[in-house]
This record gives structure tokens, C-alpha cells and sequence, in this order.
């Protein structure tokens, strides 16, 4: 940006601050800066256009903080936000996946661990996210599970845990191995080598883990859809009582961890380093996500959540 067009946009800031911030009138504004009225007015609008002033309606109802309240002492959580609940399922995914971005953007902090998994409401969250506005110094960003190798960058980790690092320009750590293998045996070996070893180890006491909750119905099961499980394996998670998938787990309706044939051959993080998080927030949007949603909080795996107001009407 060359030095007028510097000058220029800086004269536009101060009459934005004097306007939004400090209240001053147009007409006080104009005698300030020694320019018409009219000008003042044209100026301002200017600044709407170009991004300077950017507005923002509070769309938040009396009923939805109340719902909010509710839902906060139901759970025991430290943090919910409930956004207007969209016929369209995609508008809905990505308004919690923006609500979530903004509360993000407020919590990250220097040194930071951060985990991510998998899901498009999640990626919708790391679209959202504003590059530089949050960078802060030696944030780190893990894989907290193996990856599906699916052309939907929803779907993998890996992509997912590069676009957030580079949004907070922070460092990624990738592991280099699927999410399901074929067999325990080819598992535990895969967990004990020094690169896999060493990226769980990093993992203990993590800052914040950003997760999507899904759903277990046999035709949109992401392992099916990516090619590693066939239908009658997809449609055994719900005969073996799974009700949602947090970051690889399957988990029942009271909130338990459900053990299916599978279980024991998937690399991720464990339960227990999950619920160690300091901020463990889920996304989560759609009726088809009311049952898995009520199940991992069942199970007190989040302390913070970003949820649709129609998953959260039927959770009260």
C-alpha cells in the first residue's frame, strides 16, 4: 500500500473513531476536520464499504439465553452458544461453525495446545477463522487422529489440523498413519512407533480440542463412505448401541464408551487425555445430531459446546 492510500485509509479510521467511539456528531466531526457536513456523511459511508466499520446484529433472543442457562446447569458446561436453528442443514452447520470460530478467536492464548479432529461443522469453524487476527507466539495445532485419506478435506484431520495451524501461524503436528487399520495387533504396533509414540506423548494436558460430534446412520458413516468399512460393518454401530463418534470413540446413549468389532483397531487420542483438555468443545448442527449430542454430554466429554437451537430445544 503506497503512502497516500496509507494516509487515506488511516483519515477514514480516525473519522470512524470519532463517530462509533467516540459519539462525536457529524457536524462536530465536520468542524474537527474542517470538511462539510455532507462530505462527513459520505466519508462514513465510505468506511462501511471498505471494511473499516464492519456491523454485526446480536441476533441472540431472551428465550435463546435462556435456553442457554438451562442447558449450561443441565450439563455442567462451561460455555454454550445456541444459534438459530436453519430448514437447510449447511446454514446451519455454518453458523455454529462461525459462532464457534468467534468464541475461538477469543480463548487462544500464547503456547497453546490445540487439538483438532474431524467433521464439516468443524471445518466450517477453521474456514472461519480470520488469518493473523489471532496469531499468537508458539501455538501448536495436533492430529488427534489418524486419517481417512478422503478427497473431503471435513473428513481428514490432517487437512483440518494444517488450515487451522496456518490460520493461528502456528506449528501442525501430523501423524502419517489411518484412522482404522486391520488388526490390534498392526494397531498397538503403529502406537509404538517413535513418531506416533512421541505425538501422543505431546498430547497430555492439552489447552483446547476442537470437535465435531457425529452421527452413526450406516449410509453417511464417514469410514464407510471413504472405503475402509462396507455397509453391514457401517450398520453394526447402531445394533452395537453406538449413539455418536467423538473424535473416533463411539459412544452410547449414557454417555459410555461403546466397544464394537472395530474399536480396538483405530488410532486417536484416548478418552482419558480427552477429558484431561482444559476447553473441550464440541460443534455440532442438524436433528439428525440431537442423540449424539445428548450422548457425549451424557458422558461429560465437553465442558463447552456450539449447537443449533433446534438440538438444543430438544436436549431441554
Amino acid at each position: 500500500m503506497d503512502k497516500k492510500k496509507m494516509e487515506r485509509r488511516d483519515f477514514l479510521i480516525n473519522i470512524a473513531e470519532m463517530y462509533y467511539i467516540k459519539k462525536m456528531s457529524q457536524e462536530e466531526i465536520a468542524q474537527t476536520v474542517d470538511l462539510s457536513r455532507s462530505n462527513v456523511s459520505r466519508l462514513l459511508k465510505q468506511c462501511a464499504e471498505e471494511n473499516i466499520v464492519e456491523f454485526k446484529i446480536n441476533k441472540d433472543t431472551t428465550r435463546i439465553k435462556l435456553l442457554e442457562e438451562q442447558l449450561a446447569e443441565k450439563y455442567d458446561l462451561e460455555y454454550i452458544k445456541i444459534v438459530s436453528g436453519y430448514e437447510n442443514q449447511e446454514i446451519s452447520k455454518k453458523e455454529v461453525g462461525r459462532a464457534a470460530a468467534e468464541y475461538v478467536q477469543t480463548i487462544v492464548k500464547d503456547h497453546m495446545k490445540i487439538g483438532i479432529a474431524w467433521g464439516s461443522t468443524l471445518c466450517n469453524l477453521v474456514e472461519c477463522m480470520e488469518t493473523n487476527v489471532v496469531s499468537k507466539e508458539n501455538v501448536s495445532v495436533f492430529q488427534m487422529l489418524g486419517g481417512i485419506g478422503a478427497t473431503d478435506i471435513a473428513s481428514d484431520g490432517r487437512q483440518l489440523t494444517r488450515m487451522l495451524s496456518d490460520k493461528l501461524e502456528g506449528t501442525p503436528f501430523i501423524i502419517n498413519v489411518p484412522l482404522l487399520v486391520q488388526s490390534k495387533i498392526l494397531r498397538d504396533l503403529l502406537l509404538k512407533e517413535p513418531q506416533v509414540e512421541q505425538h501422543f506423548s505431546m498430547m497430555e494436558k492439552m489447552d483446547l480440542l476442537l470437535m465435531g460430534i457425529g452421527s452413526f446412520v450406516a449410509e453417511n458413516n464417514v469410514m464407510y463412505k471413504a472405503g475402509y468399512i462396507d455397509l453391514e460393518e457401517a450398520k453394526r454401530f447402531v445394533t452395537e448401541k453406538a449413539v455418536a463418534d467423538l473424535a473416533g470413540h463411539s459412544i452410547d446413549v449414557n454417555g459410555k464408551f461403546c466397544k464394537i468389532g472395530i474399536s480396538d483397531k483405530i488410532i486417536n487420542l484416548n478418552l482419558d487425555k480427552i477429558k484431561a483438555a482444559k476447553i473441550r468443545l464440541g460443534v455440532a448442527a442438524g436433528v439428525n445430531k440431537i442423540k449424539p449430542v445428548k450422548a457425549v454430554l451424557n458422558g461429560k466429554y465437553l465442558n463447552a459446546i456450539v449447537i443449533d437451537e433446534k438440538i438444543a430445544n430438544a436436549l431441554i
